[in-house]
């Protein structure tokens, strides 16, 4: 009697799970890859069902405000997510999350991956005693570079992106050619061409060829940039005489010898070299050979 009440209990149970099977989606961090001094890539894996709604990343430099910070992937597929503007020299905690709903009654079931953490890498700095400012440097061969575009307001004539005094910081500041000597401090000077030259030659010898010198987006789709070499090119919307394209591209000024060029890259790393009118203005990134 006692087996014969045995098998149809556990054939209920059986039943019962099935039926109450949480459909959840899952998530994980395969790994945190290319991590500088502001920037790192998160791998990420995700399976659901039925239906993602979204899912992303989360980040902070303490486990317990893990939420604060929290950047979602554009879409699904899109296994690589950027996280940009890190500190120096700091451990941050890591997790994803993923949300689904319930196609039973609607609701919205959040998971979460383990917890990785990573420490970013230290970095040099440049202060301008003019103003006090701080720039992050990178050594690539033998020369040092800032990775921020200038930001040096003590001259007429320079402006902001888009007249937007919140771009200052981010992106620098826009010069006519004619102020680049009077904006540059001393013991450093614009890039030449034969910088530029030694830069992108660096930058090929990586499996990601010029994309490792642009900064990672929020979003990342085909064109998966790394930034291994922590020169934090961004993108910004091109100047021109009539205002501001909606093309993005990062540029500045170099020196050819002869006469002063721009150098122009897009966000899938094609490079061009131009001549610019008297009119233009551009960004000036700063350069000095190793003592």
């Amino acid at each position: 009697m006692k087996n014969y009440l045995i098998i149809p209990a556990l054939f209920i149970l059986l039943i019962s799970c099935k039926e109450e099977k949480d459909p959840s989606g899952q998530i994980k961090i395969d790994s945190v890859m290319y991590i500088t001094h502001s920037s790192a890539i998160v791998c990420i894996t995700e399976t659901h069902d039925p239906v993602t709604s979204s899912f992303g990343v989360t980040y902070a430099m303490f486990e317990n405000q893990l939420d604060s910070s929290s950047i979602e992937a554009c879409g699904n597929g899109i296994n690589k997510i950027g996280l940009k503007n890190l500190k120096p020299n700091t451990e941050y905690f890591v997790k994803a999350w993923i949300t689904v709903t319930n196609s039973k009654n609607g609701s919205i079931i959040k998971n979460y991956s383990k917890v990785h953490k990573i420490k970013t890498q230290s970095v040099d700095y440049f202060i301008d005693n003019r103003d006090s400012r701080k720039y992050p440097v990178v050594k690539i061969n033998d020369d040092i570079w800032t990775a921020e575009n200038l930001y040096y307001k003590g001259i007429e004539g320079f402006t902001e992106y888009n007249g937007n005094i919140n771009n200052e910081q981010r992106f620098g500041m826009l010069y006519p050619i004619s102020k680049i000597k009077d904006v540059i401090p001393d013991g450093w000077r614009i890039p030449t061409f034969d910088d530029i030259q030694k830069l992108l030659q660096e930058a090929n010898k990586n499996r990601e060829k010029t994309y490792s010198l642009i900064a990672p987006r929020y979003c990342l789709y085909d064109e998966i940039v790394s930034n291994k070499s922590g020169f934090d090119i961004l993108f910004t919307p091109r100047p021109t005489n009539d205002g501001f394209t909606s093309d993005s591209w990062a540029e500045f000024f170099i020196d050819s010898a002869s006469d002063i060029k721009i150098f122009s890259i897009d966000r899938d790393a094609y490079v061009r070299i131009y001549q610019p009118t008297p009119n233009n203005v551009s960004n000036i990134r700063l350069v000095k050979n190793v003592n």
